[in-house]
């Protein structure tokens, strides 16, 4: 990568310093799989791309063994293909990239229109390949497709029979649908009621907010370069500049389709990382004056900052609660959320407007994928509400609670709970929390339910009733 970026006039050990000190690759990235898969995929892009045109530039090779080789053909399609049956956002990210090669090929290497059917036909191939592998994986996960050989369902003791007789490969069959993952995502986007569940936000939200916030001085430098281009301030070889405006528009495109939908989360700009790294570190991580220096500190000092807020107080009351609550059914005398109930009990948490819980931290056997229990551990369900409206959750928990199957529990913060509370649908179905004791989480911090000066600022345990229970 060092030999690459240097053709283009960008500063690699600047990169990685850049890289190794930016909050997002310790916390967001460890905390959404499925981004931080995206934003991995588009830098191995990023790097094909970046060598097949530094190879280019050598002049020296074939075109079979340089730029746009069957290989690296192959491998971009590939890459296009696990980056969209990961976020199908990754294709928005990834069309910078698709126009810089198209530039590449027809302007720089002035490649005919047999060429550049070549090399359309080999991406698709390699796109076309893995998709459809993933096609085929997705739908027998979700269910939608089932797998059999000799007319019994696929195991492993039919699978080591198939593997003994590969001739007998043409018993293998497949009954059911195909699930198109990426496209079911898509229409689950596209609908704004699927959208509110996880709470709506301003279309600006990621511009003003998610993106300074996750990469900070970044931004401005990348803004202040597209402007200096425009008023011709730069001075760069024509393949630099071209690198260089690639890289932010990755980071450009990427924004402003997912500014389209009024769900916006953070995580949904990991993938941008890497492009505004690569292309704008050697103007914020660089040394020789003391004005740079100063550039520099306040780089690791908005990183810092952030790295203590985000990884440490914000939504931090989740995970400790979950492992509170598992060392409560595990010894309950030594914990006072559960001395009071019997063994076998039943429990319902009910989490509301926080992270999605991880339940696997309650590692209890499990009856089936809401609820855990055995011959001596009480069972729990947990329920996960994410940022429903406060009426609906409402109607939820007064639901749930009219049952009378089990104890259950509201896992808020103090802020969103006393909203609930105070949500008694003209009076007809007003509920009534009481707190536990000794049942809190602290820190936690919200942004969508920021503190209050009367309560303080931590994660607990409500146990929820119904005035006409």
């Amino acid at each position: 990568p060092g030999r690459w970026t240097g053709r283009y006039g960008l500063d690699w050990p600047a990169g990685r310093f850049a890289l190794g000190s930016a909050w997002p690759v310790p916390v967001p990235h460890h905390a959404a799989l499925s981004y931080a898969v995206g934003s991995l995929l588009g830098c191995a892009r990023l790097a094909i791309v970046v060598g097949q045109a530094a190879a280019f530039l050598d002049a020296t090779k074939s075109p079979s063994a340089g730029p746009f080789g069957l290989v690296a053909n192959l491998v971009v399609g590939l890459l296009v293909a696990l980056g969209v049956f990961t976020r199908f956002t990754y294709a928005f990210f990834a069309a910078p990239c698709g126009l810089f090669l198209f530039y590449q090929l027809v302007f720089v290497e002035g490649a005919s229109i047999r060429r550049l059917s070549t090399v359309a036909s080999q991406v698709l191939l390699g796109f076309s390949a893995a998709a459809s592998v993933l096609v085929v994986y997705d739908s027998v996960y979700f269910g939608y497709l089932s797998v059999t050989f000799a007319g019994e369902p696929l195991s492993m003791t039919t699978l080591s029979a198939l593997l003994s007789r590969p001739w007998r490969l043409t018993e293998l069959a497949l009954t059911g649908t195909l699930s198109y993952t990426p496209l079911n995502l898509l229409r689950y986007n596209l609908d704004v009621s699927n959208l509110a569940l996880h709470t709506l936000h301003p279309r600006i939200t990621h511009a003003f907010v998610n993106l300074p916030r996750l990469y900070g001085p970044l931004v401005p430098a990348a803004v202040l370069y597209v402007v200096g281009v425009l008023r011709g301030s730069f001075k760069e070889t024509p393949s630099s500049l071209r690198l260089r405006l690639t890289l932010v528009a990755c980071a450009a495109c990427g924004l402003a389709c997912l500014s389209m939908a009024p769900h916006q989360e953070p995580r949904f700009l990991l993938p941008a990382l890497f492009p505004l790294v690569v292309s704008q570190a050697d103007r914020i991580c660089v040394w020789g004056s003391k004005r740079r220096y100063l550039v520099t500190a306040a780089w690791l000092a908005f990183n810092a900052a952030l790295l203590v807020f985000f990884g440490v107080l914000h939504q931090g009351g989740v995970v400790p609660a979950l492992m509170k609550i598992d060392g409560a059914m595990r010894q309950p005398a030594r914990d006072n959320l559960f001395e009071q109930f019997p063994e076998l009990a039943k429990y319902d948490f009910v989490f509301y407007r926080t992270y999605m819980p991880p339940r696997h931290l309650l590692a209890l056997p499990g009856v089936d994928q809401h609820s855990h229990g055995s011959s001596r551990l009480p069972t729990v369900r947990l329920y996960d509400l994410s940022g429903m409206p406060t009426a609906n959750a409402s109607t939820f928990l007064y639901d749930l609670a009219s049952r009378n199957e089990s104890t259950l529990f509201l896992v808020a913060q103090s802020v969103a709970a006393q909203r609930l509370e105070g949500d008694s649908h003209n009076g007809a179905r007003a509920l009534r929390l009481t707190e536990v004791p000794e049942a809190t989480v602290w820190p936690h911090f919200s942004g969508e339910d920021p503190p209050t000066m009367s309560r303080r600022h931590e994660l607990g345990w409500l146990n929820s009733l119904t005035d006409d229970l």
